[in-house]
């Protein structure tokens, strides 16, 4: 998912759902990764309100959120 972040796009990246890499530029697509990927978009797609909590990691380049 991308938000709007201090006047930037950013990617966010979901805690506690597992979401395989599928693009990871060594070992490519894990399994389950494009199941996790419309199950992420469906719940967004059909939620009415999102909220958003984040957290911030130092090694973490996308943001995280719950």
């Amino acid at each position: 998912m991308k938000v709007r972040y201090n006047g930037q796009i950013k990617k966010v990246r979901f805690l506690l759902i597992d979401t395989p890499e599928m693009y990871h530029k060594c070992i490519g697509e894990q399994p389950f990764a494009r199941e996790a990927q419309q199950l992420s978009s469906m719940l967004i797609q059909n939620a009415q309100i999102v909220s958003i909590m984040f957290v911030q990691l130092v090694t973490e380049p996308n943001l995280l959120v719950h």
